[in-house]
């Protein structure tokens, strides 16, 4: 419990605490990377030479 409130002290004194994300913020933010994989996953594949029509459908 003190390194807790050391550590909650040190956040509000160099103004930090306002720059961390909430709980639901970090978990939105999470969510968001995870789409962004799959997006950048599919950019890729479809930015290949060999793909075809048939192929691009399946992505989608």
């Amino acid at each position: 419990p003190a390194i807790i409130k050391l550590v909650h002290d040190l956040l509000v004194k160099y103004e930090v605490q306002p720059l961390l994300l909430r709980r639901a913020e970090h978990e939105r933010a999470k969510a968001l990377e995870k789409d962004l994989e799959k997006f950048e996953g599919v950019t890729k594949e479809l930015q290949r030479s060999t793909l075809t029509l048939s192929a691009v459908r399946r992505l989608f």
